[in-house]
């Protein structure tokens, strides 16, 4: 997939819009021939728990200032990561950590 870094700033409301998160991790994944276990989602809002909960992916995050119930969703996987950075930071965390643990895609 090489150091490619796409990322898209929206709200939940356009992203409840558009289409679903989880959705649209399995038609990347479909698309691309990726396994879930190859893939790392971040999310921050109570919206992207569909997301975080899909099974099989290989590592799920959220940023500091997540809203409360997705921190401890995350936090209670064993393949999830709550960062103590916020915003972008946070989300730079979790790639440089998806990067170390050789996630091939990752999803915000």
């Amino acid at each position: 997939m090489g150091d490619t870094v796409y990322l898209c700033a929206n709200t939940a409301a356009v992203d409840a819009f558009l289409w679903a998160k989880e959705k649209t991790v399995e038609r990347i994944c479909n698309d691309l021939g990726i396994s879930y276990d190859r893939v790392g989602v971040i999310g921050d809002e109570r919206i992207d728990l569909p997301m975080l909960r899909m099974e099989g992916l290989g590592l799920i995050g959220t940023v500091a200032n997540a809203q409360d119930e997705v921190k401890a969703y995350v936090g209670s996987q064993g393949h999830g990561h709550v960062s103590e950075y916020s915003v972008f930071d946070g989300f730079m965390d979790f790639y440089a950590l998806c990067c170390k643990r050789g996630i091939e895609l990752v999803i915000y």
